[in-house]
């Protein structure tokens, strides 16, 4: 039988823990809150923050104690601080997951913008890094119609569209210096009109 760690405790992550139960293995979850759904279907779980890799070592045993044969990492924030490359690095265990490194395409939307420059990936569209309010305006001068990204992990909820939850060019320098004073920058993009889908 396979010893295998969840982390993760959303929706997605209750549905393959149920597809992990049913093919025989045994489980062992770390979650940020308790699903309750997770929990029942777990040997022994765990509730702490995705970052606290002293309380995961802890609870898992020095040098991997539990004999867990790997993890299935569910959602960006434990991937993004770096979760994969703890696991594998200091306790051994093998990862369905992205380390830090390859993570960052996730977590910062400007490190991806740069990265499809320097490779020459023809995916951008028109973009600005902004760290100040003239930059922010400079842009606005070539597209009045942008969207606004913070370069953080905000759980789907910090990209905003003009027309659809910015309405003047006032409100979209409002929120990009609300990102720059947050963020130390924000990435101001054209607006692409379209069907949003994820490959």
């Amino acid at each position: 039988m396979k010893k295998v760690m969840l982390i993760g405790n959303g929706a997605r992550e209750h549905a393959v823990a149920k597809k992990l139960v049913a093919s025989g293995a045994e489980l062992y979850s770390f979650m940020s809150q308790k699903n309750p759904g997770i929990a029942a279907l777990s040997k022994e779980y765990f509730i702490g923050k995705y970052d606290n890799f002293a309380f995961l070592e802890e609870k898992l045993g020095l040098d991997n104690s539990k004999g867990i044969d790997f993890a299935f990492i569910g959602p960006e924030n434990p991937l993004a601080a770096g979760i994969v490359n703890f696991l594998e690095d200091v306790l051994g265990i093998k990862c369905v997951g992205s380390r830090k490194e390859v993570a960052m395409i996730e977590s910062s939307k400007i490190f991806t913008r740069k990265l499809l420059v320097e490779y020459q990936i023809d995916a951008n569209p028109s973009f600005s890094i902004c760290k100040n309010k003239e930059e922010v305006v400079s842009f606005l001068s070539s597209f009045s119609e942008v969207a606004v990204k913070p370069d953080v992990l905000t759980g789907g909820k910090g990209v905003k569209v003009s027309g659809e939850h910015l309405h003047s060019e006032e409100e979209i320098i409002s929120y990009a210096l609300e990102r720059i004073d947050q963020d130390g920058s924000v990435l101001l993009e054209e607006k692409l009109m379209g069907e949003e889908f994820t490959l």
